[in-house]
């Protein structure tokens, strides 16, 4: 229901912006998180897009920079990133991840894909104060991550019009 109801909210008529910060509030509300932040992936690395709770955020803050650098671990690894660890979690790195978790003990976060491991368009971070909430909720946002990415790469795409679209569209 979760996944729905978020792809419903990526779907919804209006701007991506729009559609992404609705994305990320129906996350946080049905993930129970303290913070929902989802990222693009660009030439240069994941860019915040929305983050919970925040009509607008300041994308050169030290903590918009926090949130890209947990994306761009997840995103770079092609692999979701939780700690705590969760239960047969397989290795991966969590540099950015356990600093970040340094700075607010007691909780839990976790990054995921947004995409498919073949086609990635960006990244999901969420947060909880709860330390176990990790273990519970990844499954859910990793299907979030997936549904999600096609929805957003067809509205990244229709949005990217003059700089994406039309190079293609007379063959460059």
């Amino acid at each position: 229901a979760l996944t729905l109801a978020a792809a419903a909210a990526a779907a919804r008529p209006g701007t991506l912006a729009e559609a992404l910060l609705a994305v990320v509030n129906e996350l946080a509300s049905g993930l129970g998180a303290r913070r929902v932040a989802l990222g693009l992936h660009r030439a240069a690395g994941i860019r915040l897009a929305a983050m919970s709770h925040a009509a607008w955020f300041d994308g050169r803050s030290a903590l918009a920079g926090r949130l890209q650098s947990l994306m761009d671990e997840a995103f770079d690894q092609g692999a979701p990133v939780a700690l705590p660890r969760t239960e047969g979690q397989p290795f991966c790195v969590d540099v950015a991840h356990a600093e970040h978790l340094r700075e607010q003990p007691g909780g839990a976060l976790c990054t995921v894909v947004l995409g498919s491991r073949a086609e990635p368009v960006g990244a999901i971070t969420a947060e909880w104060d709860d330390p176990d909430a990790a273990t519970r909720h990844l499954p859910a946002l990793e299907a979030a991550g997936r549904l999600l990415g096609p929805i957003v790469a067809v509205r990244l795409g229709k949005e990217r019009w003059l700089a994406g679209r039309l190079p293609r569209a007379i063959g460059r």
